[in-house]
């Protein structure tokens, strides 16, 4: 465990409340293994005051808008990797995005150094299950599985139930909403075992349910791998970002 990257986690996040920077952490940190990535989501106009104040303190910082959509990179002392999404967004390349705003808050560390942000659970649920389904090729294939598992594994009926959760089932799968709703009871009732066919079809709930998104997803994944395979993601200093 590097302790000197952990104990600098934590100091990121009071920085953000110091400076009166809304945030919200995606997914939880295990401050028992060596973490190089913290995703959370930070507002663009606040990404902009984050880095005017970086600028301010003559913090050493580095930053990178990716080519993925909504997201941008600031690295910080040295190698810890602020992955910033500036919404609430899904799918790769993060095109599927909303102006919803999350549950900006703050964080909380339990018993056993795991980090959370402060919220109900069943609203680190939601967009929890969802990462798993649209942004995975499979659940098992995120570093958080095994954390959601544990978590979850009494109480899921309580959160699936939820007015959070069905409020953002409506929101993202729309028309689909009753399939994804049954593909996610599905996975929980089988003990968080899933399928990567039946991972890939709620992919395409959102996918197929219009020609424009449909073209616009595969255009973007088009894009991703041209930019990718030309270019590199080039950091510049973090005076040089002008949001």
């Amino acid at each position: 465990m590097n302790i000197n990257r952990n104990h600098n986690i934590l100091k990121w996040f009071k920085r953000l409340d110091d400076w009166d920077i809304p945030f919200y952490l995606l997914r939880p940190i295990n401050l028992k293994i060596d973490e190089k990535d913290v995703d959370i989501i930070i507002s663009k106009p606040n990404v902009k005051r984050l880095a005017d104040k970086l600028n301010e303190m003559s913090i050493n910082a580095k930053v990178t808008t990716s080519v993925a959509e909504h997201s941008i990179g600031i690295i910080v002392d040295g190698d810890l990797l602020l992955d910033i999404k500036t919404r609430i967004c899904f799918l790769p390349c993060k095109f599927y995005s909303f102006k919803n705003a999350p549950p900006y808050t703050g964080i909380k560390v339990d018993e056993n150094d795991l980090v959370f942000p402060d919220v109900p659970d069943e609203k680190l649920f939601t967009f929890w299950i969802m990462h798993f389904f649209l942004d995975k090729k499979h659940p098992s294939l995120s570093g958080s599985y095994d954390v959601f598992c544990e978590k979850y594994a009494d109480n899921y009926a309580e959160m699936l139930s939820s007015d959070f959760f069905q409020k953002w089932l409506q929101i993202v799968f729309k028309r689909k909403k009753a399939d994804a709703e049954y593909i996610f009871k599905l996975f929980c009732k089988n003990d968080f075992q899933t399928t990567l066919e039946l991972t890939r079809f709620t992919k395409e709930l959102i996918l197929k349910r219009n020609v424009r998104t449909f073209v616009t997803f595969y255009l973007e994944k088009v894009k991703y791998a041209i930019i990718r395979r030309t270019k590199r993601e080039f950091y510049k200093p973090i005076t040089a970002y002008n949001g």
